[in-house]
C-alpha cells in the first residue's frame, strides 16, 4: 500500500530522518525508506517492476511449499524427541532453499 497507493504522500518519508553512512551500510542506501524524492522513486521503481502479479504468484507457490516442507521437519525433529532446534542453521538453509528455487529453479 505504501509503495503503490500511497506513493505521493509516501515520497517525502521519514527517510532523511535516520542517519546512517551510504558507504558502511550500502543495503541501507537502497532500501526506499531510507530515501526521499527523486532517489526514492527510481528504488521504488526498480522494486516495483520485480513485483509483478505473475512473479508474486509464483513465488508465494515457491514460499509455500518451502514452508510446508519446513513443517514436516520440525515435525520430524521433534517427533524424535530432539528439543533443541539449531534456528541459524534452520533459518539459513530454510532462506537458501527458497533463494534456489525462486532464482535457479533449483529444488534443494
Amino acid at each position: 500500500e505504501v509503495l503503490v497507493t500511497n506513493f505521493k504522500s509516501f515520497r517525502n518519508n521519514l527517510g532523511k530522518r535516520f542517519l546512517y553512512d551510504k558507504k558502511a551500510d550500502p543495503v541501507a542506501a537502497l532500501n526506499p525508506f531510507f530515501n526521499v524524492g527523486e532517489k526514492w522513486k527510481t528504488i521504488r521503481s526498480d522494486i516495483m517492476s520485480g513485483l509483478t502479479h505473475h512473479k508474486l504468484s509464483s513465488a508465494y507457490t515457491i514460499w509455500k511449499t518451502c514452508t510446508e516442507k519446513l513443517g514436516k521437519l520440525l515435525s520430524a525433529q521433534t517427533a524424535n524427541g530432539s528439543s533443541i532446534i539449531e534456528t541459524k542453521d534452520l533459518v539459513l538453509r530454510y532462506t537458501s532453499n527458497i533463494m534456489g528455487e525462486f532464482l535457479w529453479g533449483i529444488e534443494t
